[in-house]
């Protein structure tokens, strides 16, 4: 019975049932709640996710990493295809540069001081036909990312096809000075900290790593809470710790809730509540923040705590199988992709496509994450999902 599974399995199990050789990751969580450090070796990825919300943070995630990607969507009521090419630079141009103020308020974040990422309903219609037109961009695009193929990425431009029209279009992203997604995570030097920071206190880390009062500290994925308001007595306070981490009112001892979820402030504001608090109230194994002085904003530094192993599904080996790739175009790097790991964040109709597409490729890994179960909905619009339920029947 395919309804009732895990994407991220579905997506698996066809990975490996074109392809044995190659190592396969399927991890079946909440973007928000994965780190950053478990993305940092691979080479490329694709956002296939219709949730704002989640292309939202899945961007802040690859700049984090210094993963260069591609955000791959679909408008099927209008037959769009588009592609946005991202380097993970911290002047590059991305999908998220271009939201206008009302689609960062309907993915939950305000512009120049990120959010709350939040849901947007039961996600963007899609057909077959759609979800393969735009993973076909996509592909392309991630094959010539990683060097793959002899074509050289578009990066900083958004790729739309029009099927309705038989239009092909690109455009020149602007460069937003002030990205909502936070480029200057992907600015500056990496430092790696050691495991046992997490043990800290926040001040003591903060201080090892240099942050004065006027600095600004850049979370890379969880937000922590700005404003918190009694639900009995009304008074407001300013916690800073992680929703899930809330505490009851100092002045009733009744329950809080937040108003204001951030990923930037400035520590300054927030030390006197947390400073003696552990490092853990903030950050986990394979987490990440930048630390941006004042005064020189250039200089930012990226802080990168030791990400948590990840569980790789060993491929056989490859054992001279470069004669069933005999008929792959010349402009394919077959050596090349045999040493590259990539990832596809979402695992629905438009990542299904694209794992269609990719999979019969012997990469080294292959990374797909995805939180939801196929639903009966989806079936129609899952390439994956309607091929394995037609086999199961």
């Amino acid at each position: 019975m395919i309804v009732g599974r895990p994407k991220a399995a579905v997506a698996r199990d066809h990975v490996r049932r074109v392809n044995r050789w190659t190592d396969i990751a399927a991890v079946q969580a909440d973007l928000e709640e994965l780190p950053p450090g478990i993305f940092a070796g691979l080479d490329a990825a694709v956002l296939a996710l219709d949730s704002l919300g989640a292309r939202f943070i899945g961007t802040r995630l690859f700049l984090t990493a210094r993963v260069p990607h591609v955000d791959a969507g679909v408008l099927a009521d209008h037959w769009h295809a588009r592609a946005t090419v991202s380097a993970a630079v911290p002047d590059g141009a991305c999908q998220v540069d271009t939201w206008s103020g009302t689609q960062l308020a309907r993915a939950g974040e305000d512009v120049g001081m990120p959010c709350v990422a939040a849901e947007t309903g039961a996600g963007a219609p899609s057909t077959l036909a759609m979800g393969h037109a735009a993973a076909a961009l996509a592909a392309h695009e991630l094959l010539a990312l990683t060097g793959a193929i002899a074509d050289g990425p578009r990066i900083g431009e958004e790729l739309r096809l029009d099927l309705r029209r038989g239009r092909y279009d690109a455009f020149r992203l602007p460069l937003a000075a002030a990205c909502a997604a936070d480029h200057v995570l992907a600015a500056g030097r990496v430092e790696r900290l050691d495991p046992s920071c997490l043990q800290a206190s926040l001040g003591a880390l903060m201080s090892t790593c240099g942050a004065g009062a006027d600095t600004s500290v850049v979370l890379a994925t969880r937000a922590v809470v700005a404003l918190a308001v009694c639900e009995a007595c009304g008074e407001s306070t300013g916690p800073y710790l992680l929703a899930s981490a809330l505490e009851t009112c100092p002045a009733c001892g009744m329950r809080l809730a937040s108003l204001r979820r951030v990923r930037r402030l400035r520590w300054g504001e927030a030390a006197p509540t947390v400073a003696r608090r552990a490092a853990s109230a903030w950050f986990r194994a394979g987490d990440a923040f930048a630390l941006v002085p004042a005064t020189e904003p250039a200089r930012a530094t990226l802080f990168a705590f030791p990400p948590p192993p990840l569980q790789w599904e060993p491929g056989a080996p490859w054992d001279g199988a470069a004669e069933r790739f005999a008929r792959l175009p010349k402009s394919f790097d077959l050596r090349r992709i045999r040493t590259l790991r990539i990832g596809v964040l979402g695992a629905g109709h438009l990542g299904a496509a694209l794992i269609e597409q990719l999979a019969p490729l012997p990469w080294q890994g292959m990374l797909i994450v995805d939180r939801d179960v196929v639903e009966a909905r989806n079936v129609a619009s899952h390439s994956l999902a309607a091929r394995q339920e037609e086999a199961a029947g």
